[in-house]
């Protein structure tokens, strides 16, 4: 008979997100799905019922970050966290005392994980936007000659020396430091930075990111071209959200398959190709019907009303 896969406790945080909803189809997507035991944290009945109806099998917890019990509870019973709530960190510290397996209060919790075989894995997505200077953003402007892409190989000294008035950095760097006072072989933490994030979500309940808003904006505006700041000529690295729910797959069956492997905590970014700006513009525009395809007009300046 075939070894059955040992079951894996995950905790995902922000399930009904457009991000975080991509990642709960793709996981349960996959042939593997079987040992995958996944609690979802929502905030309302309404995103519960939309989640537990496309996945019966997701124990859906219904509260917030603000719950520090609630989270410690949810994480001490979980191998796994994936925190996917948007520009905030709030309850991290209660989530990752929960999965260190620590009292609180001097009491553990009577869902606490039994000892496990390897350090528990908690994975935090964050933005490529902690690369870009904010006193320096040359936001129209086109990517200097000097300039490459950031390899999370590469350059990890650059990576972990970023200045803290970088946006997400002082976050990023405080939640690295909460989890290496756990302990080594207590928690692996991963910030997995996401780029520019084009394409429909796959999850249940939110589908829709920061282009569909801009497609939205341009049908608002009538008979006008599509807009950029200044000359749009910037370049963004980008991905789907199928690719990132990918990749945060990918790290969750790197962890499970090596135990040992102490590498694989701190930094991934993720991208798919490299995209302008003022190209998106245009390709929103042509598929919202805004401009007709094979119209050579450039997007306007953002200061075009």
């Amino acid at each position: 008979m075939p070894t059955q896969a040992t079951p894996v406790n995950i905790l995902l945080i922000s399930a009904s997100s457009y991000i975080g909803g991509s990642v709960l189809a793709h996981l349960y997507s996959r042939p593997s799905n079987a040992a995958l035991h996944i609690s979802a944290l929502i905030r309302n009945l309404a995103d519960s019922e939309a989640i537990k109806s496309s996945y019966p099998q997701v124990n859906t917890v219904l509260g917030d970050l603000s719950d520090t019990k609630l989270l410690y509870d949810a994480a001490a019973g979980s191998d796994a966290v994936i925190y996917a709530a948007q520009n905030t960190q709030e309850g991290v510290k209660p989530l990752m005392s929960g999965l260190a397996g620590e009292a609180r209060n001097g009491i553990k919790s009577s869902k606490a994980h039994s000892p496990r075989n390897r350090p528990a894995l908690f994975i935090m997505l964050s933005a490529i936007i902690s690369l870009a200077d904010p006193k320096n953003l040359r936001l129209s402007e086109p990517p200097l000659d000097s300039s490459k892409a950031m390899s999370d190989v590469e350059d990890r000294d650059a990576i972990v020396n970023l200045p803290e008035y970088h946006w997400h950095v002082a976050q990023e760097r405080a939640f690295i430091h909460l989890a290496a006072e756990k302990g080594r072989g207590i928690i692996t933490p991963v910030v997995m930075s996401l780029p520019f994030t084009v394409g429909n979500g796959t999850g249940p309940v939110r589908t829709q990111g920061f282009v569909h808003k801009y497609a939205k904006a341009l049908v608002q505006r009538p008979g006008k071209k599509p807009f950029v700041m200044g000359q749009g000529r910037n370049a963004w690295s980008w991905s789907s959200p199928r690719d990132l729910a990918a990749a945060v797959a990918f790290v969750m069956d790197w962890w499970k398959g090596n135990p040992n492997d102490t590498d694989l905590q701190g930094y991934i970014y993720v991208k798919s190709g490299q995209l302008e700006m003022r190209k998106l513009a245009c390709y929103v525009s042509r598929a919202s019907g805004s401009i007709s395809v094979g119209h050579e007009e450039e997007p306007s300046a953002s200061s075009d009303s």
